[in-house]
């Protein structure tokens, strides 16, 4: 039972980092492991909250995952209509940890229950130590690691980044962090993959969450003189291309501007925050999805590009490689991103990367293209002169083949 609900905690991470291919190599473990008489998912814990990930997209690109499914959606338990008052009495009692304080918060965003679950944070946060550590009982003095990180998680997820990151440094700065996900000595079995995962889930809620809260921060225009929007521009007025990708696309200032001035184009836009997508106008086909999982079939582009986005994946060469991916054969690839030489030229955040001229080149020609890479674009109103930004464009062979693990072709999700 612990390996099964350790796989479906594993699958819909391993589809958001882009790893497609293990994804379905353990949607068929799950099944070998399955009975044919199903699984009641009452047996489940926390089902209410791992079937969520079971989107219609992410069964799309591990299909395999429908008939396993349907063997575990069988009639369970009812929810707990009082959850959030046992919760909170349980917490003040000493009756509960932060881990399961932390999993009932998030059973209750799941459920829609918002407000029952943001008097809960506020009193969690009453709780929550200067140094951003939470106390494993309401009396305990030391923290769990597992339950802060679910409390970052929760927090995450609530949209309230302060307190999420707060509890997610103090992780990072836990003496027994190591220890935790078994980094340092020998590796304990399925204990050493639990860990890691409930470390992942929350770096992914705490990505979520970072581009949900500065949603407002980012720009819905460009002008159509700027030195990076002049290069996408350039080369869809000399291939004319029919089908256009923006990826990482923010709200849209360069797709839009773009569609405006070439009405012919079909145009994608994919970006992690659906705060940000929703700036968008219907002409465009918004996809919620990452730079390693942008959710678009296979070679579905004509131009793919990319401006100030890839900086921010968590995995560099597997966002390459997925913008390669949705690129058609003798179709183009722009990457428009930070020159590493500049680094120190402004201030950034902690995972924010810039990239080095030939590496990057040689991760594209890794994928079918050819590549040639500009310098010295202006941009918003500087000139180029001071180098910030690199142009790598690459042209993918004709005869080029997909990777194993690429999607099926399928229908676009957007259409």
């Amino acid at each position: 039972m612990a390996k099964i609900i350790w796989i479906l905690r594993l699958i819909p991470l391993l589809v958001w980092w882009g790893e497609h291919e293990k994804a379905r190599e353990y949607a068929r473990q799950l099944q070998a492991a399955l009975t044919p008489e199903g699984l009641q998912i009452d047996l489940i814990p926390d089902w209410d909250l791992l079937s969520l990930a079971f989107t219609p997209d992410l069964i799309r690109q591990v299909p395999s995952l429908s008939p396993i499914l349907a063997q575990i959606s069988v009639p369970g338990q009812p929810a707990d209509a009082d959850l959030a008052a046992s919760l909170q009495s349980g917490w003040v009692a000493g009756n509960i940890r932060s881990l399961s304080l932390a999993r009932g918060i998030k059973r209750l965003l799941a459920r829609g229950e918002k407000a029952a679950a943001e008097q809960l944070l506020h009193l969690a946060a009453t709780h929550q130590r200067p140094d951003g550590s939470f106390p494993e009982t309401f009396q305990a003095s030391t923290p769990c690691l597992t339950g802060l990180l679910e409390m970052a998680s929760a927090w995450f997820q609530a949209g309230h980044l302060q307190h999420g990151e707060q509890a997610y440094r103090a992780f990072l700065k836990s003496r027994d962090r190591k220890t935790f996900l078994k980094l340092s000595g020998k590796p304990r079995g399925l204990s050493l993959q639990v860990s890691a995962l409930t470390f992942l889930e929350a770096l992914r809620d705490r990505v979520v969450c970072t581009f949900e809260a500065t949603a407002p921060r980012f720009p819905t225009e460009i002008l159509a003189e700027d030195g990076r929007f002049r290069i996408v521009d350039d080369l869809v007025a000399k291939y004319q291309p029919q089908v256009v990708a923006d990826i990482g696309c923010g709200k849209g200032r360069f797709i839009k501007l773009l569609q405006q001035r070439h009405p012919h184009i079909q145009a994608y836009a994919v970006d992690l925050s659906t705060t940000m997508l929703g700036e968008l106008p219907d002409s465009i086909h918004a996809q919620a999805g990452t730079l390693l999982n942008t959710g678009l079939p296979d070679e579905v582009a004509d131009l793919v590009f990319c401006v100030e986005a890839l900086e921010h994946a968590v995995n560099i060469q597997a966002g390459v490689k997925e913008l390669a991916r949705i690129t058609r054969p003798g179709g183009r690839l722009l990457i428009l991103d930070k020159d590493v030489q500049k680094l120190g030229a402004m201030e950034i955040c902690d995972w924010e990367q810039w990239f080095d001229r030939e590496k990057m080149a040689s991760w594209i020609q890794n994928h079918g293209f050819r590549v040639h890479v500009l310098d010295r674009i202006d941009h918003g109103g500087i000139s180029g002169n001071d180098a910030l930004f690199l142009a790598w464009i690459g042209e993918k062979n004709p005869t080029a083949s997909l990777p194993s693990d690429s999607l099926s072709t399928e229908a676009s999700p957007c259409a």
